[in-house]
């Protein structure tokens, strides 16, 4: 259809919309040159594409009910249309008597209400989508004859659909599909609207910038300028580059001068250094023969300018030459930082944190209550609208924009800014809505712009050790801040100056404060130094990698070491750095690691250092600082050693509330590029009262496959089970399991190759066999390690010259600066050399091992001989029936429970899975039974593997479990041609029989139905552990091997510290109905949120000290709420919705 003819025929109908949309919407279609929608067919979950598409929602009033998506495609939108010419239908909202003329136009407030009311509806039904189905990236608010409004979420979560592409242009009238870029827009939301992710244009800008600017880093630091004077020098080069690009610079100025100075490179310092003292002043520039506008802030305060060749000059060109407009703030400092650091700029090329990941937690943490409170804003407005009280209305969205102006925010270990500026840029998406509703109520948005109150950067904190990323994040959010406004603005630019040193961003140390003592003095004088903790070098004799003692840093000491004090902000959220336990002391110092302890002895002394972040977060919400606090953590945060620290924090009055948690998630870290696990958590008031959310992926290796789930409680373990603070670790299986050896170097161990040079060594037991948790999970395969663990250095020297020397030049330069005072002068001996687990290997022939992590768990028979690596846990029994219960999909359960993961892999752990899990008490036919079972599974893997070559544990166990897939849904794809030779070289269905054997024969040794459940097996286990712990209190113990624990475990017992979560009082407090509009529909809204069920007014002004004698406003609210879709009604009664 032409596209005159289009827009005539359809912008002069008066019919009822509702009765014209699917005819207007598909002539669009064939405006647009897109397929018709489909025919429906009776069978909801093949209608991918078609109108009226049907969802289901779980409606607490009358039950599960039906919804009806207008039109649907997926994949790619859900559109709602407006409805407001036809009243009574069953998707109509009441709009008391404003609309009562068919095919008169609804007053401006009514059309408001109905387009506020279709978004609302079309989020709902994106919510009530079939788990299958993605989230769609768009939402379509449709007035038939009139207009579109587009909304927009590509991170694939459809929790911050906000107006896209901004304000300006989120809405389109009809005549705008004059414009072929308005038809392209919509084309592409309706065949590729993936297309239109803005990541997706700006990525490749951004990292070509990078590349350019890392190009003239590395030449001036190779010319011996500082690192630091490089970044802040760049970073005022690339700044000028964007300005140019924005109008605040004339037009191509930067670029043409740059290409003057490639000519003559000499020109570049004299030239380029008047440019910036002129942008600090707002003075004239001889290079562009104008006066430039006055920048200010810090950058240009200091003009240095480094002498450039033309190659330096021509990269900087190149630079300039991009759209910076198109530069993405939300990688280009981390990008920047890489560019910029001669240790990163080698991995400038890799991958950088997905903005999707860091939406993820600024919604819940910092939007979603804003956009709370903007909702119980526009229901008060259109309550204050309904009286006639325009004025009324228009103070209330003014003030909610002023609150949103004035709202801070805190990264405690904001790197380059990614947090802050994802957060303000979706802050600046939440203010355009604002500022379309004041345009709504006559307001003049002039003042709104960039010389009224705004959301900008000085609301954005940040606390930062690196002075170069502090001041890399103070830009971004600048260039993202001017960026932003100028595609809403236009050609309008800020007043002068333009850069505010609003002093946000702050160089400091999050954790401590102290007073820095003088430096320790050596003999000559020199102040102490340590190792980095990071740099390697090749060693020259053994072609290893070795520590760098050249790469020195100096010792600090630190006095009357304290917690730092944070600015107020109303929410925290950020990332902090992830240093564990382990390496801590290394790239800290012992003197930092020990100030930290000092100044924070409620914190676990196991905990990484993420933890004190997370702690001092917790405790600001605790105070009522902070409203909710969102951090990025290593996943070990559900581990013992750190979840004691998340326990004590949860625990007490006025203690704070985990409403959200992912326990495991990809991460990549924007330093370096690593790819890493992480936990998620968001921690509210205790006052919160809205849903509790826990996060899976329903694929590990794919963050877009999130699934939230609402629960009653999230505990400490980030799960909803207090299944961890009930159970006791049992006298029954102590001084049974170990984790094996820690080297503590690599010189230790012995390749094949090398065994033939220490022969008598290796015949007096000096180098035994060696385990590593890869060898049970791959080909159950060893290597060869030294063992001299009970010799003393000159009985080594003498009787082992050869090992001596070995170990003298590769594990001696490492021990040597160790902290730890007994491992420097014990250097030949093993870190931790597990010396109660040698001892309970004594008199065995073999034992069992299972490796720390693994994919699919496997119990395995080892000589005793055999020394475990720290990455395997030794279970010092020989029993074969005993491997067999640890081989049952019953020990399974708990293990995956208990023992928590690393990046995808399950761990296995000493402390919570092995001493609390309660083994059967087994008969005599039972133990035959299970030891048969077990020395067949066990010999059958081992000698498949043997004859196989190809063949590992990994593979084996990845055909069992698609065997068991199958099994489970005959319509699972067939084993490929891969698979089918594992399975027959492997035996694969004879170790999936082995494996059911096993399984039924432990249920029934329990006492439990063959068909008992997964999840009632885990409660009985928990149950059984209870009543074990009781028994053992009376002295009744079921020994796993009482020949030995009888006699080990002799001594007393220090009984465990109870870690029980108490169970807070749910206490109800009535409060004050609020006599502010905004407070009163806020208010309204959290009572609903809390309710297990729909209320009526009445139930609802119960809540309130007024009681019944609010129910008028309170019924005034409701009816707006309803109205602007924030809540439904359904029977006189309301509540919140949720998605079936």
């Amino acid at each position: 259809m032409a596209i005159e003819a289009f827009i005539e025929r359809w912008s002069a109908s008066e019919g009822a919309e509702r009765a014209n949309y699917a005819i207007f919407l598909s002539e669009l279609c064939d405006l647009l040159e897109v397929e018709r929608p489909h025919p429906a067919r009776a069978v909801s979950a093949l209608n991918d594409y078609v109108f009226e598409r049907s969802v289901r929602f779980n409606d607490p009033v009358t039950g599960s009910t039906t919804g009806r998506i207008d039109l649907y495609k997926r994949g790619c939108f859900v559109l709602e249309a407006k409805q407001s010419r036809e009243r009574g239908q069953p998707k109509a909202v009441e709009q008391d008597g404003e609309s009562t003329i068919d095919g008169a136009p609804p007053t401006r407030r009514s059309w408001d209400v109905l387009m506020l009311n279709a978004r609302r509806q079309a989020e709902d039904y994106a919510r009530a989508l079939p788990d299958d189905h993605d989230w769609p990236p768009f939402l379509i608010t449709c007035d038939v004859g009139n207009c579109f409004e587009i909304y927009a979420d590509f991170s694939g979560r459809g929790r911050n659909y906000s107006q896209f592409p901004d304000r300006t242009r989120f809405r389109i009238y009809l005549a705008d599909l004059r414009q072929d870029e308005t038809r392209a827009l919509l084309r592409a939301i309706w065949t590729d609207p993936h297309c239109l992710d803005p990541a997706k244009h700006t990525e490749k800008v951004t990292r070509e910038v990078a590349k350019s600017l890392a190009e003239v880093s590395k030449k001036l630091e190779k010319d011996g300028h500082d690192p630091e004077g490089v970044a802040m020098f760049l970073m005022r080069c690339l700044f000028t580059m964007f300005a140019e690009d924005a109008g605040l610079l004339p037009e191509h100025s930067f670029e043409n001068l740059l290409g003057r100075c490639e000519a003559d490179p000499g020109l570049f310092p004299r030239l380029v250094g008047q440019l910036w003292q002129a942008m600090d002043g707002g003075q004239f520039a001889f290079a562009f023969e104008t006066t430039v506008r006055r920048f200010n802030g810090k950058l240009f305060r200091d003009a240095a300018v480094f002498d450039l060749d033309a190659t330096g000059i021509r990269h900087l060109k190149s630079a300039a030459s991009k759209r910076w407009t198109d530069v993405d703030p939300s990688i280009f400092g981390a990008l920047l930082e890489r560019a910029l650091s001669t240790k990163d700029r080698a991995k400038l090329g890799a991958h950088f944190t997905p903005r999707a990941y860091v939406e993820r937690l600024v919604v819940i943490t910092v939007i979603e209550p804003l956009r709370q409170e903007w909702n119980a804003a526009q229901a008060a407005m259109d309550e204050a609208r309904s009286k006639g009280g325009l004025d009324e209305a228009r103070q209330i969205a003014a003030d909610f924009h002023h609150r949103l102006a004035t709202v801070r925010v805190l990264d405690p270990a904001c790197g380059t800014g990614n947090f802050l500026y994802v957060t303000m840029e979706l802050m600046k998406r939440l203010e355009g809505e604002v500022l379309d509703a004041l345009a709504g109520l006559g307001e003049s948005t002039a003042r709104l712009g960039f010389q009224g109150e705004t959301v900008d950067p000085h609301q954005f904190l940040g606390l930062e050790l690196n002075p170069r990323a502090a001041a890399i994040s103070e830009l971004v959010l600048w260039i993202g801040y001017l960026q932003w406004n100028l595609r809403t603005l236009g050609g309008a630019a800020p007043s002068d100056p333009v850069l505010q040193a609003y002093g946000n961003i702050e160089v400091a140390d999050a954790l401590l404060n102290y007073e820095l003592l003088p430096p320790v003095r050596l003999a000559n004088g020199e102040p102490e130094t340590r190792w980095d903790g990071e740099t390697k070098t090749i060693h020259p004799v053994t072609g290893k990698k070795v520590p760098d003692v050249t790469a020195r840093v100096l010792v600090h000491r630190y006095g009357s070491p304290r917690p730092r004090s944070w600015p107020p902000a109303d929410f925290i959220v950020g990332n902090p750095p992830f240093i564990g336990i382990r390496v801590m002391r290394d790239r800290l110092g012992s003197d930092y690691r020990d100030a930290l302890l000092a100044a924070y002895p409620d914190v676990p002394g196991t905990a990484d250092l993420a933890m004190y972040w997370w702690m001092k977060a917790a405790q600001a919400v605790r105070s009522g600082q902070t409203k909710r606090s969102g951090l990025v953590t290593t996943n070990s945060i559900t581990q013992q050693y750190s979840r004691i620290a998340v326990e004590k924090a949860l625990n007490g009055r006025q203690a704070p509330k985990l409403i959200f948690a992912i326990a495991d998630h990809p991460w990549v870290e924007d330093k370096d590029g690593a790819n890493v696990r992480i936990s998620m958590t968001v921690c509210a008031a205790p006052d919160y009262s809205g849903p509790l959310r826990l996060g899976t992926l329903t694929k590990k290796s794919d963050a877009n496959t999130l699934r939230l789930a609402e629960v009653e409680r999230i505990f400490s373990d980030l799960t909803a089970s207090n299944a961890r603070s009930r159970v006791k670790a049992l006298e029954s299986n102590k001084a049974m399991c170990f984790q094996g050896c820690v080297p503590g170097n690599d010189g230790f161990k012995l390749g094949a190759d090398e065994l033939g040079a220490y022969g008598s060594a290796q015949r007096d037991g000096r180098i035994r066999p060696y385990i590593i948790g890869d060898d049970l999970t791959e080909r159950l395969t060893h290597e060869h390690i030294i063992d001299v663990e009970d010799l003393d250095e000159e009985d080594l020297r003498r009787t082992y010259p050869a090992i001596y020397q070995r170990l003298l030049l590769t594990v001696k330069p490492t021990r040597d600066l160790n902290r730890n005072a007994y491992r420097r002068k014990n250097w030949w001996r093993y870190a931790a050399p597990a010396k109660t687990m040698r001892n309970g290997l004594k008199g065995l022939s073999r034992y069992i091992a299972t490796p720390y992590t693994a994919k699919h768990r496997p119990f395995v028979f080892v000589a005793a001989d055999v020394i475990p690596d720290a990455m395997v846990y030794a279970i010092t029994s020989d029993c074969a029936a005993l491997l067999a219960v640890l081989s049952s999909s019953v020990h399974h359960a708990w293990c995956r429970f208990f023992g928590g993961t690393l990046e995808d892999r399950p761990r296995f752990n000493n402390t919570e899975i092995f001493p609390q899990f309660p083994f059967p008490e087994l008969t005599e036919a039972q133990v035959g039974r299970l030891a048969d079972l077990g020395e067949t599974l066990d010999r059958l893997r081992k000698d498949q593997i043997t004859t196989h070559e190809e063949l590992t544990i990994t593979g084996l166990y990845n055909v069992v479990e698609r065997l068991r897939a199958i099994r489970a849904d005959p319509t699972q794809p067939s084993l490929s041609n891969a698979e089918r030779a594992i399975h027959d070289a492997g035996l694969a269905s004879r170790v999936l029989e082995l494996h059911d054997q096993i399984d039924a024969a432990v249920v029934e040794s329990y006492g439990w139905p063959a068909d008992v459940s997964n999840e009632d097996i885990f409660k009985l286990l928990v149950d059984l552990n209870s009543a074990r712990a009781a028994e053992e209190a009376i002295g009744q113990v079921k020994w796993l091997r009482p020949e030995y624990q009888t006699v080990r475990m002799a001594a007393p017992i220090e009984e465990e510290s109870d870690l029980r979560l108490e169970e807070r009082e749910a206490e109800e407090q009535r409060n004050p109905f609020p006599s502010n509009g905004i407070e009163r529909a806020g208010a309204i809204m959290a009572v609903l949120a809390g309710s297990e069920g729909p209320l009526t007014v009445e139930q609802i002004a119960a809540r309130f000290t007024q009681g019944l004698r609010a129910r008028t406003p309170i019924t005034s609210i409701l009816l707006s709420l309803t109205r602007t879709g924030a809540i439904v009604a359904s029977e006189g009664r309301y509540f919140l919705r949720r998605a079936a």
